[in-house]
C-alpha cells in the first residue's frame, strides 16, 4: 500500500506539545503492522443519557450479520440491565458510579446539562430543584418512601400531556402532506412504560393507528444501538482507502459529530400557489399580481447546527 506523503510541522504555539512526533523513517514500520488488521473495525454506541446511560458495539461482521450487542452486565449488579444510572459519587481516593453508587449517599446526578448551553435550557430546567441541588424533604417512614396512586399518575400527567401534542402535530403534518399515519413506535426509557403503550393505544386505536412496543432490552437501547448503526452507515467524508464494504455497505470512517444542538432557527417567509390538499382553507388569499389564489405567507423554518 503506498504511503501518503506526510509533512512534518511543528504544533501550533497555542497548544501545548505532549506529543512526541514520529519521524517519517518510523512511519513503515507502523504501517505494516496497521496492514495485518487492515478492514476491522469496531463501532461503539453510548447513549450519555441525563438519568441513564447505554453502550452497544458491532464489528464489521456483526454489522453485516445485522448483530448489535449490547452492555448488560454492570458493575454492581448482577442482574442484566440494558442501562446504568448516570452517578458519580467521589469519597475520599474510590470513584463511584452507575450501580456501584451506594444507596444512603447523595451522588452527582443530571451532569449532563452541564454540557449544554443556560440558553439551551427551558426556564423550567434551570430553575429546577435537582439541577441546582437542592431538595425538599421526602416523607420517610421504616426506611420506605410512601406513595398513593394518584401520586405517580400526576407524576406521568406533564410528559404524557406534552407526547399527546407532539404527536398530535406529527399526524396533523401528516394529513397535510396527504400521508396516512398506521403505527406509532415507541423507543427509549419511557417507550418501554406499559402505562404509556395503555394510553396511546386508548387514544389513537379508533383512528387505525397501532401502537408498536418491543419488549425486552430494545426500547431502552435504541439509541445506542442506532448510534452504532449511524456510525457504519452515516460516516463523515475521508482520505481515499478509508472505507470499508461491509455486505454492500459504503463505511466511511472516522465517525465526526460537530453538535448535536440546534444553536440556531432560520425562518424565510414566502407564499406559494395555494393546494387544498396541503394548506388550510383560512390561509387562502388573492394575489393581484399573479391574478391567482395564494397561500398567505409562511415560515419555512431550518435549523441550524453550531459546534
Amino acid at each position: 500500500m503506498p504511503l501518503p506523503v506526510i509533512k512534518e510541522r511543528p504544533f501550533p504555539e497555542s497548544l501545548p506539545d505532549r506529543t512526541k512526533w514520529t519521524p517519517h523513517h518510523e512511519y513503515d514500520q507502523v504501517y505494516e503492522e496497521e496492514d495485518e488488521d487492515e478492514g476491522d473495525l469496531l463501532v461503539i454506541g453510548i447513549d450519555f443519557g441525563t438519568t441513564f446511560s447505554g453502550v452497544a458495539w458491532a464489528t464489521a461482521a456483526d454489522f453485516a450479520a445485522d448483530s448489535v450487542n449490547l452492555v448488560t452486565s454492570w458493575p454492581g449488579t448482577g442482574r442484566e440491565e440494558g442501562k446504568s444510572p448516570t452517578e458519580l459519587f467521589y469519597e475520599d481516593d474510590r470513584i463511584f458510579w452507575g450501580y456501584e453508587v451506594p444507596a444512603d449517599v447523595d451522588p452527582d446526578r443530571w451532569f449532563k446539562l452541564l454540557l449544554l448551553k443556560e440558553e439551551d435550557l427551558s426556564q423550567e430546567l434551570r430553575s429546577s430543584e435537582i439541577l441546582l441541588r437542592a431538595r425538599r424533604k421526602l416523607l420517610i417512614k421504616g426506611g420506605r418512601i410512601h406513595f398513593k396512586g394518584h401520586h405517580i399518575k400526576e407524576a406521568f400527567a406533564g410528559s404524557f400531556s406534552a407526547i399527546d401534542k407532539l404527536v398530535d402535530n406529527q399526524i396533523s403534518m401528516a394529513v397535510k402532506q396527504a400521508s396516512k399515519v398506521s403505527g406509532i413506535i415507541l423507543v427509549g426509557g419511557l417507550g418501554s412504560s406499559p402505562y404509556l403503550y395503555e394510553h396511546l393505544n386508548e387514544k389513537y386505536s379508533a383512528a387505525g393507528i397501532s401502537i408498536l412496543q418491543s419488549g425486552g432490552l430494545k426500547p431502552r437501547t435504541a439509541i445506542c444501538r442506532g448510534a452504532v448503526t449511524k456510525g457504519f452507515l452515516d460516516g463523515g467524508s475521508v482520505s481515499d482507502g478509508d472505507v470499508i464494504d461491509v455486505d454492500g455497505h459504503i463505511i466511511n470512517t472516522p465517525i465526526r459529530v460537530a453538535s448535536t444542538v440546534s444553536r440556531a432557527s432560520y425562518g424565510i417567509k414566502f407564499r406559494t400557489e395555494y393546494d387544498e390538499s396541503i394548506h388550510l382553507t383560512e390561509d387562502k388569499t388573492w394575489c393581484p399580481v399573479e391574478d391567482s389564489g395564494n397561500a398567505r405567507t409562511k415560515s419555512r423554518r431550518h435549523d441550524a447546527n453550531h459546534p
